[in-house]
């Protein structure tokens, strides 16, 4: 933005401010040229007010397009060229030849429902030899599927903790997990999972305000939620995941006959469908003004086509939502009750990336415990050959065995119940350990020859999003 005076001069010093949807959400002093940038802007309507004291202010509305072909500007790192060390910020003069290191690498998750690497012999701690496993198994993020739920306040629609699942306190919990990751290079995603059970609709009041809400509303969730984990619980997050699987979401199976019903069916999923996209751009948007390397991820199906996909949910967190919102992901759930054939998703991956949907923002998510059948061949022909990144669901655990009552005391009982437990705690810890030294494989199908610095220990750069230097 360029401010000058009647004569054309530059006007150092005067505040230009950006507004959207009538909130001023931006603003910036102009320099000695008079000029001020704001940067990293999704495509929309935008007015510009500029002002100095002793001058006219005046006003400007501007319609941002967006640059095709779709440009995504990607950061890297610079470190020597030994690689020991990263070099922050490191001067370069114009005419300089600087020997840089750059990695292609793509992003291997891990999602998970319930709190991993806690301690199962130290209370109120995390397990420092399970993380070391996960930092040697040059795992990009650990993404807690189920950690807030919805708030129904009519008037500020937000989100609180997840009373489920935590033997921990949430906040403590997080805090220890995302210090220890940080020293890994290691990211922490949050998440929000409304799941219902394929019957009933067990979210009604987040389903009938997806379904009623203006875009106002919508707005007011979207900012609650980066303000819940940055400025309310004070956490360091990297990125927020939405698992919006509910009963009511998207079109019926079956259309009612009459017309004006048939009318009323198509107005609602219409407003679902723009009220999903606009949540998950504007979140994605409100943790990047907070975070500028965070990003926003949804779960979604492994469409071979944006309107095909038979399960009513899915098909309002299409594939579409991603254009032009750099730091949105999609992550396509390659199984249901069981993995999909690993056909199908090389049919997703290839309608996605020759639909000019940015291979940055894919990263299809496989059923870690019933991987499918070849699926080294999908890492190297089909993720790594098409710029695609992966994530692992779930990490791996083992329930433990049901304990009988029948003829036995309470203190019977708890005794066998907490036996039962321990005995499935050693048992998942041994099968995480398993899986994260299999994940040391999957990493070098996926990312061959992608170097790991020695100091600090972190496993590169991911394409899809831009990573913080510990």
């Amino acid at each position: 933005m360029n401010c000058h005076d009647e004569d054309e001069a530059p006007l150092e010093g005067a505040l230009v401010r950006l507004s959207r949807d009538g909130s001023v959400f931006r603003e910036q002093p102009t320099n000695a040229e008079g000029q001020a940038f704001f940067k990293q802007l999704v495509a929309g309507q935008y007015r510009v007010d500029g002002e100095k004291q002793g001058f006219r202010g005046q006003h400007r509305d501007i319609n941002l397009g967006v640059l095709k072909p779709h440009v995504w500007p990607v950061k890297y790192r610079i470190w020597n060229e030994d690689g020991s060390k990263v070099l922050k910020d490191p001067p370069v003069e114009p005419g300089t030849t600087l020997k840089v290191q750059i990695s292609t690498r793509l992003r291997l998750s891990i999602l998970h429902f319930f709190p991993p690497f806690i301690s199962i012999t130290v209370a109120n701690s995390l397990d420092s030899e399970l993380l070391a496993l996960l930092g040697q198994a040059h795992i990009d993020d650990i993404s807690l599927v189920s950690v807030v739920k919805f708030v129904d306040d009519k008037a500020n629609p937000s989100i609180k903790f997840i009373d489920e699942f935590w033997p921990m306190k949430k906040p403590d919990y997080l805090r220890m997990l995302i210090a220890e990751c940080h020293k890994m290079g290691v990211q922490v995603i949050v998440g929000w999972a409304a799941v219902d059970d394929g019957k009933a609709i067990q979210h009604k009041n987040l389903v009938d305000f997806l379904s009623q809400a203006d875009d106002a509303h919508i707005a007011i969730l979207a900012e609650n939620i980066a303000k819940f984990f940055f400025d309310v619980e004070k956490l360091d997050i990297d990125g927020f995941m939405f698992d919006f699987e509910l009963n009511g979401l998207g079109p019926p199976k079956e259309m009612p006959a009459d017309k004006a019903a048939q009318d009323a069916v198509n107005a609602r999923v219409a407003t679902q469908a723009t009220n999903v996209r606009n949540l998950y751009r504007l979140t994605a948007e409100a943790i990047r003004l907070r975070k500028d390397d965070a990003f926003v991820s949804y779960c979604n199906a492994a469409f071979k086509a944006d309107d095909e996909n038979v399960i009513s949910f899915m098909r309002v967190q299409t594939f579409d939502i991603l254009k032009d919102v750099p730091n949105l992901i999609a992550r396509p759930m390659c199984f249901f009750t069981h993995t999909i054939p690993a056909d199908e998703i090389r049919a997703s991956v290839t309608y996605a990336v020759t639909h000019a949907y940015d291979p940055a923002q894919l990263q299809y998510a496989v059923f870690a415990r019933e991987l499918p059948k070849d699926f080294d061949s999908l890492l190297t022909d089909t993720f790594r050959a098409n710029r695609v990144g992966v994530a692992l669901y779930q990490f791996p655990g083992v329930p433990a065995e049901k304990v009988t009552t029948e003829g036995k005391t309470p203190d019977q009982i708890a005794k066998e119940r907490k036996a039962a437990q321990k005995k499935a705690a050693a048992e998942s810890r041994a099968a995480q350990e398993r899986f994260l030294t299999d994940a040391v494989a999957w990493n070098e199908k996926l990312n061959p020859g992608e170097a790991v610095p020695a100091d600090p220990p972190v496993p590169g750069q991911p394409l899809q999003v831009p990573r913080r230097t510990p």
